[in-house]
């Protein structure tokens, strides 16, 4: 699940989400990414308009319209808003499932008919009785074998800005 979006993301991430409620509905506010820089920041207003997106260096804003051209080559208009948006969904479900993963055993059944088009399953399971250890993991792993514990792997994920600010602009 976590290659998926890996490759989804390309040397993209983002970073310092936050939710915003709009008058049609969900939004965010986040920092943009590209290979541990930070390179601008993006907004959905959740009110039916497009992704903003700041990204003051020319070469950073044609790389992330290249990467979402070349996952939506099919969709005319905002791709790069999409990719952004959709990346924002990943970053915070995978931060919600290292949030659980901290106290007890989470894992994805990647063999689920339920997954979205890139192939990531649309939930996962969080054993609320089961704590975080190699034993309750080893146990979901023998009693669920169609289930892929996700603990160790969500321990990796790092969700912080980076400290190095790139954002200016190119003279």
């Amino acid at each position: 699940m976590i290659e998926i979006i890996k490759a989804f993301a390309g040397e993209f991430s983002v970073a310092g989400i936050e939710n915003l409620r709009g008058m049609e509905g969900h939004g965010f506010e986040c920092t943009l990414v590209r290979a541990g820089r930070v390179i601008g920041r993006a907004t959905d207003w959740g009110d039916g308009g497009m992704v903003n997106i700041d990204v003051p260096r020319v070469e950073d804003r044609k790389a992330l319209l290249e990467h979402a051209t070349k996952i939506y080559p099919d969709i005319e208009y905002e791709r790069d808003g999409l990719f952004i948006s959709i990346l924002v969904d990943y970053t915070q479900v995978l931060k919600k499932m290292k949030t659980k993963a901290k106290k007890v055993v989470v894992a994805v059944d990647m063999a689920s008919k339920e997954k979205d088009e890139r192939g990531v399953p649309m939930g996962y399971s969080v054993f609320n009785g089961l704590a975080n250890t190699p034993e309750n993991r080893a146990k979901v792993r023998k009693d669920y074998p169609e289930l892929t514990v996700m603990n160790e792997e969500l321990e990796k994920l790092e969700f912080k800005l980076p400290t190095h600010r790139s954002t200016k602009t190119q003279a």
